[in-house]
């Protein structure tokens, strides 16, 4: 499923215009595609918004356009109801309601994140609230989305990016950082690995924490770790113990750099040793 999901949202990441019929596709491919549908919207559009562990409720509807949508006589309800003219009565629709079990711990105002109304035969999207308080929210519909400006790139969430150019951000950011705070220890062509992990552990209050870590993080975030290694660190075994040099910690949603490490010889070996 995770794969699944996968595909589908960077088939619609790749392009804002991509279309699908969702109708003929099997309900849990469906499901999967509307939830992608979504989530690409909000990682594009409003970040802020977007979190990974959602728990979607879908339900499906049938467009009657012989409804007159006037709520007393209100124009400006109109787009709330509006559909595209290539909708027609009869077509199929489908509504998605995404909830975040952990809005509580980052005092959301609610546990719904956004609803969105989607056109079965193309995987539009008709209409889109994003919540603030269970009774504040924003609606945004098909008329006005394509106006929103998407998030530049060099300000998107790294969740949102492939893992080889989110990978590679990493390691930029990372190089920078450890060259900045451990000149001596830095090494041309560097090997990364990189880890993905979240803040889980600020949940158990009887842990001790972490002092370097944000206050502003959430034990849902995620962070990652660019671990450095150095091929010929034998050539310099009188400073480095073994092929890891140090490590980089990088808040996944603002790409902050919160911890730098190293792991080198700090007293000269006495004569004689290996």
């Amino acid at each position: 499923m995770r794969q699944l999901l996968l595909f589908l949202f960077l088939f619609y990441a790749s392009s804002s215009m991509a279309q699908i019929d969702l109708t003929v596709l099997p309900k849990e491919e469906r499901d999967s595609a509307l939830v992608a549908i979504v989530q690409n919207l909000l990682l594009r559009k409003f970040p802020d918004k977007y979190r990974e562990e959602v728990y979607p409720i879908i339900w499906e509807g049938v467009v009657d356009k012989s409804i007159d949508w006037g709520v007393n006589g209100k124009k400006q309800y109109e787009k709330h109801y509006k559909y595209p003219d290539y909708v027609k009565s009869g077509d199929v629709y489908y509504h998605v309601d995404l909830y975040y079990k952990h809005w509580l711990e980052e005092n959301l105002g609610t546990y719904e994140i956004a609803s969105a109304t989607i056109i079965g035969k193309t995987g539009e999207i008709k209409g889109i609230y994003l919540y603030h308080t269970e009774t504040e929210r924003i609606f945004h519909w098909w008329g006005d989305l394509p106006d929103i400006p998407d998030v530049p790139s060099d300000q998107r969430r790294l969740s949102a990016l492939s893992r080889a150019e989110r990978d590679s951000i990493l390691n930029v950011i990372a190089q920078k950082a450890f060259k900045e705070k451990y000149p001596d220890s830095y090494r041309e062509h560097l090997s990364p690995c990189i880890t993905t992990h979240d803040f889980s552990i600020l949940r158990l209050k009887w842990v001790q924490q972490d002092e370097s870590v944000p206050d502003y993080v959430n034990p849902a975030d995620t962070y990652y770790i660019v671990n450095f290694y150095y091929k010929d660190w034998q050539k310099e075994r009188d400073i480095f113990p073994s092929p890891f040099i140090g490590s980089v910690y990088i808040v996944e949603k603002t790409r902050e750099v919160y911890k730098v490490t190293e792991k080198r010889n700090h007293k000269l070996p006495i004569s004689g040793d290996e």
